[in-house]
Order: C-alpha cells, then structure tokens, then sequence
C-alpha cells in the first residue's frame, strides 16, 4: 500500500508507507515518513516507536538524533539521545556505541549493568568520568584512559571499604589510601 502525506499538528504523517495507525501517528509501518521541513526517516516503526530508522528523528520534547536508530537506539550517527532513566549522550555514534560523545550510558549485559557518566574519544571511555556497578553498588570515580581506570580514582567497594589514589591499566598501582570499613586504614604504595 503507498500512500502519501505532510507533516501536520506536530506529527509525522504518512508519506509513503504499510502498516497500522493510532491516533494519527505511525504504531506499526515500514515506509518512509517527510516532515515539511523536508526531513526524511525511513525504516520501521513499532508500537508507535522509531525501530530501525535511517533520517533525522526528532522526538516531541525536540531531542535530535540524526543518523541511523536500531532497536530504538542510535547505531550510525550525530545528536542528542535520550535512554530509560537518566541515560544521555550528545555526540557521535558508530556501530551502536558512543565514538566522540559525552554524557551517561548503561552498558552491559543483564545482572552485570554498568552505568557510565563521562567521555568518549574513538569510542573509548577517557579522561574524567563516573562508572556506577549496578549489580553490586559500587562505584568508581576518577580518570579514565582507553576504556580503563587509569590516573587518579576512588572506588568504593560493596562491602564498605574505599580506596582512592593512583590507577595503572586498571589496577592499583602506585601511591594509594585503603580505608576500610571496620576503621582501620593503610597508606603506601600498591
């Protein structure tokens, strides 16, 4: 079925596209969709969201994504994403994975999620940032060098202990302070 269409009331309307419609807006379809503004998306839309998507998206709260979504996520592209929660990343994206972004992203697989708040340069966490261990509460903040603790940092473990001082390709290694939690500290090198 083509049919054709324009952009009205804030909505993408049909342009041409299969599928089915709810309250004015595509719910399941393939097809492509234009704004009068001439942006394009094509691609799949499910249950009334954007799934595998090649354009300019633009939800109703103006966040712009430009590029590819896969699954409902950025995979190819340039903008600003919004996740479940507090996810956020305005940057570049390449093969579904952050490549020169900023901002928090929850990564890894189920029960072992991992919430991330900081950089990325060539895809690869860097410099500053905040990485929450979901599944067990601990959290490692400081610096960051291809993708691993490295410079100055502080985790705090489950159990209650905190160690802050140097990180070497993820490890203690160098001048460091362990305090745990039943008080007692020590202070040296690691």
């Amino acid at each position: 079925i083509g049919v054709f269409g324009k952009w009205a009331s804030g909505s993408f309307h049909l342009h041409v596209a299969t599928g089915t419609w709810k309250d004015g807006k595509p719910f399941n379809n393939r097809g492509v969709w234009q704004g009068e503004d001439g942006r394009e998306m094509a691609g799949e839309w499910r249950l009334g969201q954007p799934y595998d998507i090649t354009g300019t998206y633009e939800d109703t709260e103006h966040r712009l994504f430009v590029g590819e979504l896969r699954q409902g996520k950025p995979h190819n592209g340039r903008g600003i994403w919004v996740g479940e929660g507090s996810q956020r990343m305005d940057g570049e994206w390449r093969d579904g994975c952050p490549y020169n972004a900023e901002g928090i992203l929850r990564t890894g697989p189920a029960g072992h999620e991992q919430l991330f708040e900081g950089k990325w340069v060539l895809g690869l966490k860097q410099g500053f940032g905040k990485m929450t261990y979901l599944s067990t509460n601990e959290v490692y903040e400081g610096q960051w060098s291809d993708d691993l603790r490295d410079g100055e940092g502080r985790q705090r473990f489950s159990q209650g202990n905190e160690y802050e001082g140097k990180w070497v390709c993820d490890k203690r290694n160098g001048f460091g302070t362990m305090s745990y939690s039943y008080g007692n500290k020590y202070s040296g090198e690691w």
